[in-house]
């Protein structure tokens, strides 16, 4: 499944058709919690500010089973169809909020104040 984010961190310079990001502020899909999910990205799209990814269920599940002391015990276990989709529908709802994500996550918007070489 695809989603797309917005992007946060700062274009560093542009060569070309080639966009480099600052080494202290990388672009970035906002940092938000997509859930038990692998993602990789598809595109980068500087001049609308957003990355689309590809967006996986995780095969396995981490559950809390029990504690030692004040230490949590987990066990890993295969994820079922439905926390599969689950994890998809979560993944697919966050790309719903868009723009809400900067105050959700408290992330700037894309700075891309360079200009192009």
């Amino acid at each position: 499944m695809r989603i797309t984010l917005p992007l946060t961190g700062k274009v560093k310079e542009y060569i070309g058709d080639v966009v480099i990001g600052d080494n202290d502020d990388p672009i970035r899909p906002v940092d938000v919690d997509l859930g038990n999910v692998s993602w990789r990205m598809v595109d980068l799209d500087v001049d609308s500010e957003t990355m689309t990814i590809e967006v996986q269920a995780a095969e396995k599940l981490s559950v809390q089973t029990g504690m030692i002391g004040d230490e949590p015990v987990y066990e890993t276990r295969p994820m079922t169809e439905e926390e599969k989709q689950f994890s998809l529908d979560w993944a697919k709802a966050i790309e719903a909020k868009g723009d809400e994500l900067y105050d959700i996550t408290k992330c700037h918007k894309l700075i891309k104040d360079v200009k192009h070489g």
